[in-house]
């Protein structure tokens, strides 16, 4: 839905957030990360929330200079904003 929803990194290695891909599943079109971030309406807020446990702080992941990183960690959830209900975000495998 529209609004704050929580994701995981389900998998043992790091992922590049460039590297996900995002799917709206009302109309079936997918786009990179990296194309959503580019997109005039992106479906989107790439400044995802994650929690630092050892700095007991939010980390903000993203494509943007003022990010703290771009990488999504191992098993750790991140907080994130959807501007379009009904999205997927695919965290790749490999």
């Amino acid at each position: 839905y529209q609004g704050w929803t929580w994701i995981a990194q389900p998998f043992d290695h790091n992922t590049l957030l460039a590297d996900c891909i995002i799917r709206d599943n009302y109309s079936g079109e997918t786009r990179t990360a990296t194309e959503d971030h580019n997109a005039t309406h992106p479906w989107i807020n790439w400044n995802v929330l994650g929690w630092d446990a050892v700095e007991a702080n939010y980390q903000t992941i993203g494509f943007s200079s003022g990010c703290d990183d771009n990488t999504l960690r191992p098993w750790h959830g991140y907080r994130v904003w959807a501007n379009e209900d009904n999205l997927t975000l695919i965290i790749p495998e490999g």
